[in-house]
């Protein structure tokens, strides 16, 4: 096992434990992979919004409008719907962005209520974070 005597070597005489470089060797590797994967889906995202139509569905904008509603009125139910049903909808790029804008703040508001102690808050939570994970 040559390999092994070069790193135990190259461990003591640098002054790292064998640990921290297997560490610093991991840390690289993940740091490669998610620089690799940033990199595809920038190109991806580029794809995506140039086949964004000009307008939206007139139901996206009132939709969008509604879900901060529901979620105050503590209907989560509806408004994980209503998140669903726009998902599906054809969106221009400047309604996609406020989408995911309040994708997160629902998502965000539910975990705090959840945190709270809300059961139907923590359930449509994870409802809403199956449907992000296409699960």
């Amino acid at each position: 096992m040559p390999h092994t005597k070069t790193i135990s070597y190259a461990a003591h005489h640098s002054g790292l434990s064998r640990f921290m470089l297997t560490s610093r060797v991991l840390k690289l590797g993940v740091l490669s992979g998610v620089l690799f994967l940033g990199a595809c889906s920038k190109k991806d995202a580029e794809t995506v919004v140039s086949n964004r139509p000009e307008k939206s569905a007139p139901e996206v904008a009132n939709g969008l409008q509604d879900i901060s509603k529901k979620v105050q009125n503590k209907d989560y139910d509806a408004a994980v719907g209503s998140l669903v049903m726009i998902q599906g909808m054809p969106m221009s790029q400047k309604d996609y962005d406020e989408y995911n804008r309040e994708m997160r703040k629902t998502m965000d508001e539910l975990s705090k209520r959840a945190g709270q102690g809300d059961q139907k808050a923590r359930e449509s939570y994870q409802m809403l974070g199956r449907m992000v994970q296409g699960r």
